[in-house]
């Protein structure tokens, strides 16, 4: 589960490694992606001059050219108007997350860490025992089990 840059990376690095890539379902229907979570903040008080060329920097990041230009060193473009263009020369499996960003929401929970980044999570154990076990779908349901508990106990 990882963003679309990941396709590049690998058919540049494993050009041999045969995938595919689908969208994360959801439990109702409908499907999501992973988009990321780089953040630029801006700290009050910060002085004009600062301020200044750090909105330069993002302004020139967000541009077309530099858009297509993180897209070939295996980045993934900011600007969804602009992934069609940006990922023209590359593998089309690339949109497929965008295409669900086009419809996306982001939902809010306080447990982002613990089910998908702690090395003891759900999510975590949920690769390694679908890989590297014997019992995929033992691996899925169990993963689910333990997602829903800490969701039920983190999210009002």
């Amino acid at each position: 589960m990882t963003g679309s840059y990941i396709v590049n990376l690998l058919t540049s690095k494993y050009p041999d490694v045969k995938f595919d890539v689908a969208p994360i379902p959801g439990p109702d229907g409908g499907a999501s992606s992973f988009a990321g979570g780089d953040t630029l903040a801006l700290i009050k008080g910060i002085s004009e001059e600062k301020k200044k060329v750090a909105l330069d920097f993002v302004k020139f990041y967000m541009e077309p050219e530099q858009q297509v230009y993180i897209t070939k060193e295996s980045g993934m473009p900011s600007r969804t108007d602009l992934a069609k263009e940006a990922y023209a020369q590359f593998d089309p499996r690339n949109l497929v997350a965008y295409d669900i960003l086009a419809k996306a929401r982001t939902p809010y929970t306080f447990s982002s860490d613990e089910l998908f980044v702690s090395r003891t999570g759900p999510f975590l154990n949920l690769i390694q025992g679908a890989i590297f076990g014997e019992d995929v779908d033992g691996s899925i349901s169990k993963a689910q089990g333990e997602f829903t508990k800490i969701l039920d106990r983190t999210n009002p």
